[in-house]
C-alpha cells in the first residue's frame, strides 16, 4: 500500500470505526435487519452521492478521469423505487464547512469510493437476511468491476498527491476526515 495511501487510512481509522459502529449500521449489518431499515439506509446515504455527484465530480474530473463511471445516486433511487421507499429524510451530506479545494474534494472521494467495498459487506448480509431478489443495484455498483476501480481511484490519487508539498496532502486528509464525520451525521 502506499504510504500516502496508508496515512489517509491511519488518520480516519478511528472516524471508520465509529461510523462502523453506528446503530444504523449495527441493525443492516446483523440478523435482524428489516427491508425497511434497509431502505432507510439507502435513503440516508442518497443525499451524499446526490451531492458528491453534484459538488464534487466536477472540481476533481481533471484528477479523477472516470467519475463518469462513478455514480451512485440513480442506482439508489432505482433501489429506493423497487423497494417502494419514499424517503422522509431531509439531510444535507454538505455543509458549511465543505470547501470547493480539490485536494478536500479528493479526500471527500476517498470516503464514497471506500463505502463501495463497504457495500460488498454489506450486501452479503442483505441478500442473506430478506434474499437474493432483494433491491440492490447500490451495493454492488461496480459489479465485477469493485476491486479494479477501486484500485484506479487509489492510483489516480496516488500519482497526484506525489505532486504535492505536504500541506496539500494534508487538505487531501483533511477531506477524508471531513467525509467520514458527515456520513456519520447523516446516519445518525
Amino acid at each position: 500500500m502506499n504510504e500516502f495511501i496508508a496515512s489517509i487510512k491511519s488518520a480516519t481509522a478511528s472516524l471508520h470505526t465509529q461510523l462502523e459502529q453506528s446503530e444504523i449500521s449495527n441493525v443492516i449489518m446483523s440478523q435482524l435487519v428489516t427491508e425497511k431499515a434497509y431502505a432507510e439506509y439507502l435513503s440516508r446515504i442518497q443525499c451524499m452521492h446526490e451531492d458528491i455527484e453534484k459538488h464534487t465530480f466536477p472540481i476533481i474530473h481533471t484528477i479523477i478521469k472516470d467519475t463518469a463511471q462513478r455514480t451512485k445516486s440513480t442506482a439508489i433511487a432505482a433501489d429506493l423505487d423497487q423497494l417502494k421507499y419514499a424517503s422522509a429524510v431531509n439531510k444535507t451530506f454538505l455543509d458549511a464547512a465543505h470547501s470547493p479545494d480539490l485536494n478536500f474534494n479528493l479526500g471527500l472521494m476517498y470516503v464514497t469510493e471506500g463505502s463501495v467495498l463497504g457495500g460488498q459487506v454489506i450486501l452479503k448480509n442483505i441478500k442473506k437476511q430478506l434474499g437474493e431478489d432483494i433491491a440492490s443495484r447500490f451495493l454492488n455498483v461496480y459489479g465485477q468491476q469493485t476491486g479494479h476501480l477501486w484500485r484506479s481511484f487509489l492510483i489516480q490519487l496516488s500519482e497526484y498527491q506525489s505532486t504535492l508539498s505536504e500541506k496539500e496532502k494534508m487538505t487531501i486528509i483533511d477531506g477524508a476526515k471531513y467525509g467520514f464525520e458527515r456520513v456519520y451525521s447523516i446516519l445518525m
